[in-house]
Formats: C-alpha cells, sequence, structure tokens
C-alpha cells in the first residue's frame, strides 16, 4: 500500500462513481465525467461529477492506543445542464444514480483491491439553484467514511 487510507477511500468512491452509465443500469452517464476537486466544470463534460475531500475528524487519538478511529467527510456535487425543461427531474435521477454508486456493494463497508477500508453512510444532500449567467445546476451530496488508522501511520488501515 503506498496511498494513505484517506486517499484509497477517495479513490474507491471515484471508481463507483465512475460506474455510473446508463450502459449499467443507471439513469445517467454522469460517470463519464468524474474529477476531484475541480471548481470549473465545462458544459460538453455534463453531466458531470466532482469529488470533494471535506476533511475528517479524529477520535482516540490521544497516543495512548496503537490506532485511531478517522471519520471521512467526502462530497460529491453532481452537476446537469440547465437548460433543460426537467432540471428538477434530472436532479433527482443524477442524486439517485450517486447513492445507488456509492451505497451498493458498501455494506457493511468500502472496499478497494488492498482490502476492507471502512463503513460508507449517506448524511444527506442539498440542492444549489443556477446562479444568474450559470449554465449548470447542481445537487451536493455528502458522505461519512470511518476508518481505523495507525497512529502516527496514515498508510495503515487497522480495521
Amino acid at each position: 500500500m503506498t496511498e494513505s487510507v484517506s486517499e484509497r477511500a477517495l479513490s474507491a468512491v471515484k471508481t463507483k462513481l465512475q460506474g455510473i452509465l446508463v450502459a449499467s443500469g443507471y439513469r445517467t452517464n454522469a460517470g463519464a465525467s468524474v474529477f476531484r476537486s475541480t471548481k470549473s466544470i465545462q458544459t460538453t463534460d455534463l453531466p458531470a461529477l466532482v469529488l470533494w475531500d471535506l476533511g475528517e475528524t479524529a477520535a482516540d487519538a490521544d497516543g495512548n492506543s496503537r490506532s485511531m478511529s478517522i471519520a471521512l467527510s467526502i462530497g460529491i456535487d453532481a452537476h446537469i445542464a440547465a437548460d433543460q425543461a426537467d432540471t428538477g427531474l434530472m436532479l433527482e435521477q443524477i442524486k439517485a444514480d450517486v447513492k445507488k454508486a456509492v451505497l451498493s456493494f458498501a455494506n457493511p463497508a468500502l472496499r478497494d483491491s488492498d482490502g476492507t477500508i471502512g463503513p460508507i453512510r449517506y448524511t444527506g444532500c442539498k440542492i444549489g439553484p443556477r446562479a444568474e449567467g450559470d449554465s449548470t445546476e447542481w445537487v451536493s451530496l455528502d458522505f461519512v467514511v470511518t476508518y481505523k488508522e495507525g497512529y502516527g501511520d496514515p498508510y495503515t488501515n487497522k480495521a
């Protein structure tokens, strides 16, 4: 393992998002345009998903243990073209696609090729109204991945 546990979690979620294609049984093709931490989306990329590391919190991080509990917050902004007559429906479809992709097969835990990372849960969403002059509307979904990280060793998962 050369990546930190948090990077493994983000990469595993990105891989799941890239599977969002109509040919795979989803309602949108948002998986064709998945980005990490970018604020600029081109209309040619729509629909598009942007994955964000929203930060983490630690528990049991007092140095008296060989591990600490980490809760990594992940945000996914799902963008659609705002010039559609059915924008509301499209926002609901892309929101459902993201939830299905991220949470399917995640119970009881998110996994990657190195093994189990930890449980992932959906914590909510908010809809972003189109600002004057913008060409997209969006829904932002929030998830939390929890795992045990080696104390002082963010590369070791103590699952």
